[in-house]
């Protein structure tokens, strides 16, 4: 007498949808990668912004300061 094992209804339903998440990830998985690079460009770039007018304002902040001692030490 041979006995068949046949799968329940929940388990190929498990094992297909699996099978689907393990697709997606590999599909899907250098989109993120990519999006994630974009991401942190966009931040880096916005950090550097930033930091450019700070750099500025410290520089004008240095040139007039100069500027008013140069007075005194004439």
């Amino acid at each position: 007498m041979l006995l068949f094992w046949t799968a329940s209804p929940a388990l190929i339903y498990y094992s297909v949808v699996n099978q689907k998440k393990e697709d997606y990830a590999r599909r899907y998985s250098g989109v993120i990668r990519d999006l994630e690079r974009r991401v942190q460009q966009q931040q880096q770039q916005q950090q550097q912004q930033q930091q450019q007018p700070q750099m500025l304002t410290q520089q004008q902040q240095q040139v007039t300061q100069q500027q008013q001692q140069q007075p005194q030490q004439l």
